[in-house]
């Protein structure tokens, strides 16, 4: 194993192939081609390495792995570029994952002379065929699936950050890797995935899932208490209540916007304080300890009476009453407001 191991490392610093091209580079005096030792550039120019690449042939090019800094002549690239490197994954599919300093010694050994400094991410992932997906394209194809789900959002919706990877390898054309949804889009944090469908496309089903997070801001206008508002206090009423914009996303739960009703807190809320949806219930026709008249109809009777409401009361629903004659609790139907029928 360990033998194996020293000539994988070897061979990405040994290649016949490589001391054919060093022709095309610049002399002891780090001239290239075509250029006298006082033309060479009086500093070295910069190479950046991509952290991912996916080749097709048996040796990787230096044109594939890296990308030119501005002021890197572009006949020194040119030449530069067609060197081949060390040897290529041997399968379709396979993958190496090279640390940066062995990609960096590798690429001194391969280019010799030249006046080359090199950045390098900590580490180069080389993949034999398909293609790679970059972190620019990644987030692109985000921004563009979620602005078509948040544009039907209430309020004011957008992209407020999408960690897409580094890079993706994947297998088909640009048909093939689609965006999709881990659950309902919501404000805040949201987990999504890239799914590559392979060589089929979105016609066949995802091969591989790479997940992924964005966070949407949705800013509304949020009611929020003007004065304490106390659970016992009854019906909501303007007066009690203030809008503000808020990002929904910052918030702990769905702020009420004002609308529907008539609507009493279940529990009392601060001055300044957002008031939120599920701590908002119907008002009731009769609230408990209204006076109610109690209607009792039967057959051939019909009374009226005075009576308390033991429990809330909605419209058609049942309650619970006392009679304020006998002090018997029965229950009745709501009417309207104040109005209690017996059967």
């Amino acid at each position: 194993m360990r033998a194996a191991r020293r000539n994988g490392i070897l061979a990405l610093i040994i290649g016949a192939a490589a001391m054919a091209c060093l022709g095309a580079l610049a002399a002891p005096g780090l001239a290239l081609a075509g250029q006298t030792v006082d033309e060479a550039p009086k500093q070295l120019w910069t190479l950046r390495i991509k952290q991912a690449v996916a080749v097709s042939g048996d040796r990787p090019l230096l044109g594939e792995i890296a990308e030119p800094a501005e002021g890197f002549p572009e006949a020194a690239w040119k030449s530069l570029s067609r060197t081949p490197l060390w040897k290529s994954p041997e399968k379709p599919g396979a993958m190496m994952v090279i640390p940066a300093d062995k990609v960096v010694n590798a690429l001194r050994y391969y280019l010799r002379d030249a006046p080359v400094e090199y950045l390098a991410p900590n580490q180069v992932a080389v993949r034999r065929g398909g293609r790679v997906l970059n972190q620019e394209e990644l987030g692109a194809m985000a921004v563009e699936y979620l602005t078509q789900k948040i544009k039907d959002f209430p309020g004011q919706a957008s992209i407020a950050k999408v960690d897409a990877p580094a890079y993706l390898f994947v297998d088909g054309g640009p048909e093939a890797v689609s965006v999709e949804g881990a659950g309902e889009l919501k404000p805040g944090a949201n987990k999504l995935y890239f799914a590559d469908h392979g060589e089929r496309g979105e016609k066949s089903r995802a091969v591989r899932k790479t997940p992924f997070n964005a966070e949407i801001s949705l800013v509304v206008q949020a009611a929020v208490a003007a004065r304490p508002i106390n659970a016992s206090e009854g019906q909501i009423i303007p007066s009690m209540i203030a809008f503000e914009r808020m990002d929904v996303s910052r918030l702990s739960g769905v702020p009420w916007d004002g609308g529907g009703g008539p609507w009493r807190v279940k529990t009392s809320v601060g001055q300044g304080q957002v008031v939120y949806q599920e701590n908002l219930e119907p008002m009731p026709a009769i609230c408990r300890g209204d006076k109610v008249t109690l209607a009792y109809r039967g057959k051939r009777i019909r009374l009226l009476a005075e009576a308390e409401a033991v429990t809330d009361g909605f419209m058609g629903k049942e309650i619970t009453v006392r009679n304020l004659q006998s002090g018997v609790q029965v229950s009745g139907r709501v009417e309207g407001p104040g109005a209690v029928v017996v059967q």
